[in-house]
């Protein structure tokens, strides 16, 4: 994976200290997935091991708007060129929000905490038909953003809290969930975000976008993730999971 050069070395990583078309190539120890919430199955793992999930526009070398999956991380290939990079990939089996809410679970890691740049990730929850779908977008010097389609249909976005605090600096891991809960007759649904508080180990709420969240099925079979390189660095996703609460 290609990672700026004054990349710091973390716990759980250590540096080849190897320099390939200058840029750092550097190691990771496998990671865990997500802390997941008691009472809920997981359905989906993602740690980056490899690519046998299938994520979509993955590079086996670095290639502009494709990711590379390295080192136990999922990226950008090229950082810092200003690309958008996104993959998709396909859930085992449909996730049925009438079964009971859905949280999706990933930890990532940015080189820019400060995150002015324009450098931004997002991960997706999309529905089987229909095609609507639930983003959380972050900077992680800015608001939080929710994006879904009101009740009227419209796409429409919701901010909640900040994570700044959270990405205090470059090269830190910081975990969140998405949880998707469907309403008194299943829809709207209400999106909440949450981040993994490490000292207390509970995730505590960010915010949420209460019963206005139109979905066509409430079934859904794909995750997107999506990383928009800044002029300072990128954000890589570390692991992802998909679990579900029984109603």
């Amino acid at each position: 994976m290609n990672l700026p050069k004054n990349r710091r070395v973390l716990p759980r990583i250590h540096a080849l200290a190897v320099l390939a078309a200058g840029v750092f190539t550097l190691s990771a120890v496998h990671a865990a997935l997500p802390v997941v919430s008691d009472g809920e199955t997981v359905v989906f793992s993602e740690d980056f091991a490899d690519n046998s999930n299938k994520w979509t526009s993955v590079a086996g070398e670095p290639v502009v708007k494709h990711a590379l999956i390295a080192d136990s991380f999922w990226g950008p290939s090229i950082i810092s060129d200003g690309k958008d990079v996104a993959s998709n990939a396909y859930l085992p089996k449909i996730v049925d929000l009438a079964d009971g809410p859905i949280s999706v679970y990933f930890r990532v890691r940015t080189e820019n905490p400060r995150g002015t740049d324009g450098s931004r990730f997002e991960i997706t929850l999309r529905e089987s038909t229909g095609n609507h779908l639930v983003t959380l977008s972050l900077r992680p010097a800015l608001p939080v953003g929710i994006a879904y389609r009101d009740p009227a249909g419209k796409g429409t976005r919701t901010n909640v809290g900040s994570t700044s605090r959270l990405f205090k600096k470059p090269g830190a891991l910081v975990s969140f969930k998405l949880v998707v809960t469907p309403g008194k007759d299943r829809f709207p649904a209400t999106a909440e975000v949450f981040y993994y508080d490490e000292t207390k180990a509970v995730y505590t709420s960010l915010g949420k976008a209460a019963d206005v969240v139109n979905l066509t099925t409430g079934k859904f079979n794909r995750l997107s993730i999506f990383s928009r390189n800044g002029e300072k660095g990128a954000t890589w996703f570390d692991s992802v999971a998909v679990a579900q609460a029984a109603k």
